[in-house]
């Protein structure tokens, strides 16, 4: 079963650009917690720096620092960094945000290496959560919702943890 990313990556450019993505999200006094899974990590870390104000935190899954670091992992001898248009630089954008921050990594990760999500979490200022599920794959992290992390990352983010 395919998992939606924060929303759907083509929005990305649509979301970029504006400067208002979460106007419309209800009550504006309500905060805004996002789930960024992969790719959707950048769109989240993202909109997490344009308005941190109405973010009341955030899980990423499977993280990296940046798209061009992501990219060098998988075509080391072409110059990526320089090709890609796009930056999905989740490092410098969580520099601009300093609420409550969930990383679930995957432990033998073939697309996004431990390490990349392992320095997100590193570099990240803010407070700060960390599961590495050290069996999991890129797409086989325990996601029931009988598995314990959910409530240990529910109870972090809305500060109603131990």
């Amino acid at each position: 079963m395919r998992r939606p990313d924060a929303f759907a990556a083509g929005d990305y450019r649509y979301y970029k650009w504006r400067s208002e993505p979460l106007q419309n999200t209800g009550n504006s006094a309500d905060p805004v917690y996002l789930i960024g899974e992969s790719l959707g990590s950048g769109v989240a870390c993202h909109l997490a720096a344009v308005r941190p104000e109405r973010i009341g935190g955030m899980l990423l899954v499977t993280p990296f620092t940046s798209l061009p670091d992501l990219a060098a992992q998988h075509y080391p001898a072409i110059l990526t960094r320089w090709l890609l248009s796009e930056r999905y630089d989740c490092a410098a954008d969580l520099r601009s945000y300093a609420g409550p921050v969930a990383f679930l990594l995957a432990g033998q990760d073939e697309i996004v290496p431990t390490r990349l999500g392992q320095q997100l979490y590193d570099g990240y200022q803010g407070p700060k959560w960390l599961r590495i599920d050290a069996r999991a794959r890129h797409n086989t992290a325990d996601y029931a919702p009988s598995a314990a992390w959910w409530g240990e990352v529910s109870g972090f983010l809305t500060g109603q943890g131990s």
